[in-house]
């Protein structure tokens, strides 16, 4: 993610940024999303001696990393850093001891923000298989319902924030996650679950496009 995002960064216009971050982060929610349909129409299925379990669904990820690939063959390095490779650059220790103030910030920072979003995303299909019992299917279309939201939040909040600027988009999305918590967390309806997760994975793609 680290380095597809400053590839993509430094290849474009600053005044496209907030878009293509938008953009760019949509490419999580929607492998997520293709993840969810994959488990919800295989999992459990059984075809002579398989059964598909969560192995199998780790053995398909492999299709869409081909990806790379293309990318590494196709995709040509940005203008900053083709540039930036002729002249001399400072050692790490250097960089570190020079600007080590906005380095900590952006590790408490993106800490804080890996909170955020794998805290509401990783373990959500397991919380609703244990704690409430759902089948896979079920689970399947409440994590697909929250991965739409999250594709919507990551393009209307990298809109934005070239309108209101990225701070105010960030901590904007931040703020509508609150009152999302009680319909995500407590609820124990698969509509109002859904619901709840559509807003908090609004919120946490907004924030991180």
């Amino acid at each position: 993610w680290g380095l597809g995002s400053s590839l993509a960064m430094e290849s474009i216009p600053p005044s496209a940024r907030g878009m293509v971050s938008g953009i760019l982060q949509c490419g999580y929610p929607a492998g997520y999303l293709l993840a969810a349909v994959v488990y919800g129409l295989l999992y459990g299925q059984t075809i002579g001696d398989f059964t598909f379990g969560w192995r199998a669904m780790f053995l398909l990820s492999f299709v869409p990393a081909l990806i790379v690939l293309f990318i590494r063959s196709h995709v040509p390095e940005s203008p900053a850093f083709v540039s930036g490779r002729a002249q001399a650059r400072p050692g790490l220790l250097v960089t570190l001891q020079k600007h080590w103030g906005i380095a900590l910030y952006a590790v408490v920072l993106m800490m804080f923000f890996n909170f955020f979003s794998h805290g509401t995303q990783d373990l959500y299909p397991t919380f609703l298989k244990k704690q409430h019992g759902f089948d896979p299917h079920t689970v399947s279309w409440i994590t697909i319902v929250a991965n739409i939201g999250a594709i919507v939040g990551g393009l209307a909040f990298g809109a934005l924030s070239e309108k209101i600027g990225r701070v105010n988009a960030i901590t904007l999305a931040c703020v509508i996650a609150l009152p999302a918590i009680p319909l995500w967390a407590y609820t124990t309806t698969p509509f109002m679950l859904a619901l709840g997760a559509f807003i908090m994975q609004v919120a946490v793609q907004g924030a991180w496009g």
